[in-house]
């Protein structure tokens, strides 16, 4: 049941929130003729850049959301143990 409401955050800060900026820049490109493809090229690359570091970081999350519905707990497990490990070695270096 969780991965509704999981998608649908995703959903907005992949496409509503983008949309904002997107929006005004491809109304001001729209008249530029050649200059356009290249300008949306040169921004096209920092968005792939970005892309390509977090979706590993969401397909795994999915694919552990996606083994716990089918009854597999030891990536979860192994998630579930990382994140306490790093969680208490947080707390020990804020004391």
């Amino acid at each position: 049941m969780a991965m509704l409401p999981i998608g649908f955050i995703v959903c907005f800060w992949w496409v509503v929130a983008p949309s904002l900026v997107l929006f005004p820049i491809i109304l001001l490109l729209e008249n530029l003729g050649q200059l356009r493809e290249i300008i949306l090229a040169l921004l096209a690359i920092p968005a792939l850049v970005v892309l390509g570091f977090a979706l590993p970081w969401f397909s795994g999350w999915y694919d552990i959301g996606t083994s716990l519905m089918f009854g597999r707990f030891t990536a979860a497990s192994a998630k579930e143990k990382a994140l306490t490990e790093s969680i208490h070695a947080y707390r020990t270096r804020a004391i």
